[in-house]
């Protein structure tokens, strides 16, 4: 059975995936993208070198996004002979925030195509799992240790949101009329922010600029905010603790499916996949970094990340020579190899 991952499921569920991966012997990829060429300049030519070929690729392919990944890992079940495989599919989407607003094209007939299969554009944008490539990370790590955010909230903030922002930060003023130090005010931030870890940092820094005799502290489902002295709250602005677990939820939050795609660079997995070269291409640039100009520095790059990749496309062109040396004029036989 097939489980589909969204952001409203991927941190419940990464345990059982981290766990179904390390077990696995080898692990099948596939993905669904916004589109495959960006210009007719692009279209290869069967005169191509692979130097060209990769180029023509690079350039094409750096504009569109994956909308959809599929991982499959299979384990062996030695007692049985057999391999079990669990499957999941993955919605991806990237989220803005702050500074980090991606731009990307859509090409007709891909989407065209991804709705002749009934897929969901709707999951796709609303409950996409988001992810930062390393550049973006850095950038945004910086950004949020500077506290540069506020500079950037018309893209963060939506009209919505800042309702939820205004309504939370009247109903705190109200309380802090009439409160004494030591009370305490615990809103549901499942209820404000509606699980979105973006709005709740958000909520959490404007609570603490707007209002200098309080304090928020995250508490499991709550923002807890206290009525603090003055001496508390320049203690509390001095521990860089205090900042950081912020940052890091926000982080942690916004990394989603790159945590993913680390894992599986870090465990060396066999990857399997059909004509998984555009795969391989679009995630190194999504997931990990900008990809490199040069062929040979890809290839490079690419084993490193994954020593030992299976093509099934190159797999069955090289059966067919055999069959055919070994008088079969089809692939009908090549289940047996």
């Amino acid at each position: 059975m097939m489980v589909e991952i969204t952001r409203n499921n991927f941190e419940e569920k990464y345990p059982e995936i981290e766990g179904r991966l390390r077990s696995a012997v080898f692990v099948a990829v596939d993905t669904e993208f916004t589109g495959l060429l960006s210009d007719p300049a692009f279209k290869p030519s069967l005169f191509d070198t692979g130097s060209e070929r990769y180029g023509k690729l690079r350039r094409s392919t750096e504009h569109f996004l994956i909308m959809q990944v599929g991982i499959t890992a299979f384990r062996f079940i030695e007692d049985k002979n057999k391999y079990k495989a669990s499957k999941y599919t993955f919605y991806v989407f990237p989220r803005s925030f702050a500074s980090i607003d991606n731009i990307f094209m859509c090409q007709s007939s891909s989407l065209e195509f991804l709705c002749q299969n009934h897929f969901d554009f709707n999951k796709f944008v609303y409950d996409g799992v988001p992810y930062l490539n390393q550049k973006e990370e850095a950038h945004l790590r910086k950004e949020l240790s500077k506290g540069s955010l506020f500079h950037q909230l018309d893209r963060t903030v939506d009209l919505d949101d800042e309702k939820s922002i205004q309504l939370v930060c009247s109903r705190v003023a109200k309380w802090a009329a009439s409160a004494v130090q030591g009370d305490t005010l615990d809103l549901n931030n499942l209820d404000i922010c509606q699980g979105d870890i973006r709005l709740s940092y958000v909520m959490h820094k404007e609570l603490r600029q707007r209002f200098p005799d309080i304090w928020s502290f995250p508490e499991g489902g709550l923002i807890r905010v206290k009525k603090i002295s003055h001496m508390q709250r320049k203690a509390l602005e001095e521990n860089e603790e205090q900042h950081k677990t912020l940052e890091e939820t926000v982080m942690h939050s916004l990394l989603g499916f790159s945590r993913l795609f680390k894992l599986l660079t870090e465990l060396k997995k066999p990857i399997v996949g059909h004509n998984i070269l555009l795969d391989l291409m679009i995630m190194y640039n999504q997931f990990h970094e900008q990809l490199p100009t040069r062929l040979n520095d890809f290839k490079e790059e690419i084993h490193r990340l994954f020593p030992v990749i299976y093509d099934t496309k190159f797999l069955s062109f090289q059966m067919r020579k055999i069959l055919i040396k070994e008088g079969n004029t089809t692939c009908s036989h090549s289940g047996e190899y």
